[in-house]
């Protein structure tokens, strides 16, 4: 990996930190993690230590995760039972083709060749639990938790951000979970998968639901809305493209379709629309926000802002350095990007003054077509290692480039 001062690591579209460290540990590519210091004697501070422990820079995402679970007996060719977690929301999909949803305004149980059937107070009950085991699997109980009391060396008590009460035993020595109660039940961690980083549990006693393995498949996952939409119910437009989109900003979709964009931070720059003068001023700028601790979140995009053409380049705390927050300097245009919807569309077959107008008219045209209202400039994004300075003419006549039209928040 290249030393943080070095623009290439900031402006290459790459999948994000938490999709890329999931890949790795899949393929158990990395070492044991190093011993540990003790952990603080102060209750908040030791919980905080043993999220980092285990989570590392998976940390604070795996409220959305994709895994697959086999009870720890089955063959190695088993079905899994896939388990997708959206915050509050669970979609399980089952060894026998059944699926089961727990969405926003309710829960449902769909058979092969059966109309879906909404789930009773009794059943929505047995998902939410479901539900909270795998997030307390993954240690969800433990984060903005309103008060957490030290019960012994290696046990806490833990009141969660939502009230709900748990318990906590800890391995003292790796620092890690031996296990965590709470309403839903008690999971119980048996395995884990270690690398340098992290230590995930690999295998668990799920509550009533036994023993598991457990395979993370992608953390800070994105989920299409259709997922957990009433299935007695046409899907809306949000249900188009695919299944599970990861959060890196780098989909490529050669036809327009909607697609949640993750905040972040972003500085702003006049355009000199030279591309030379583009590339240097996006490699100073990546410099700059290097020494301040920044780490550059996707691609640079242009935009109009009042008839003024623009650069926007987005950015984050770079965990390699800390994590430090950012601190504007003088100058310094920083605004916050929020979490939001967009038309998005890629393109790569034209040049890219030709490419890119007929993708923002490619994205336009699906807003007006489906009364989508607009909530932002239509923002492009060349594919571009801005480091290598400005493309020549011939790359500009076969440039990717990818365009996003934010829009309100479709009706849920």
């Amino acid at each position: 990996m290249a030393p943080p001062h070095r623009p290439r690591r900031c402006w290459r579209a790459t999948a994000s930190p938490a999709a890329a460290l999931a890949a790795a540990l899949l393929a158990g590519c990395n070492p044991s993690p190093p011993p540990q210091p003790p952990l603080p004697q102060d209750a908040g501070a030791a919980i905080a230590a043993l999220l980092q422990a285990n989570h590392g820079p998976l940390r604070g995402v795996l409220d959305h995760s994709f895994v697959h679970a086999f009870p720890s007996d089955a063959p190695a060719d088993a079905k899994p039972l896939a388990l997708a977690l959206d915050g509050q929301r669970l979609r399980v999909d089952r060894q026998d083709g059944a699926v089961e949803i727990l969405g926003r305004q309710g829960g449902w149980r769909c058979l092969a060749n059966q109309p879906p059937q909404a789930l009773d107070e009794g059943g929505l009950r047995e998902l939410r639990a479901l539900r909270d085991l795998l997030g307390a699997a993954y240690l969800l109980p433990l984060y903005g938790a309103r008060t957490v009391e030290r019960r012994g060396p290696s046990v806490f008590a833990i009141v969660a951000a939502d009230g709900s009460t748990w318990r906590l035993e800890i391995d003292l020595t790796k620092h890690r979970p031996k296990s965590l109660s709470g309403p839903p039940g008690e999971v119980v961690f048996h395995d884990f998968l270690e690398s340098a980083v992290s230590q995930l549990p690999q295998r668990v006693g799920l509550g009533k639901h036994g023993e598991l393995r457990l395979k993370l498949l992608a953390a800070d996952a994105l989920f299409e809305e259709y997922l957990f939409q009433d299935p007695s119910r046409p899907a809306t437009v949000a249900a188009l493209g695919a299944k599970l989109t990861r959060r890196d900003g780098d989909a490529r979709p050669t036809e327009p379709l909607l697609e949640t964009i993750e905040s972040t931070l972003f500085l702003v720059i006049d355009d000199p629309l030279d591309w030379d003068k583009r590339a240097a001023a996006i490699t100073t700028i990546g410099e700059t926000l290097a020494e301040q601790g920044q780490f550059g979140q996707g691609l640079p995009f242009l935009f109009t802002e009042a008839e003024r053409p623009r650069i926007g380049i987005p950015f984050v705390p770079d965990e390699t350095t800390g994590s430090r927050p950012f601190l504007a300097r003088t100058g310094q245009d920083a605004r916050a990007r929020p979490r939001h919807t967009a038309i998005v569309v890629y393109g790569a077959d034209a040049s890219f003054a030709v490419g890119s107008a007929a993708l923002a008219r490619a994205a336009q045209g699906f807003a007006e077509r489906h009364r989508h209202t607009l909530a932002g400039p239509l923002r492009t994004l060349p594919y571009l290692a801005w480091e290598d300075g400005g493309p020549s003419e011939a790359r500009l006549q076969r440039l990717g480039v990818r365009v996003e039209l934010p829009i309100a928040e479709p009706p849920r």
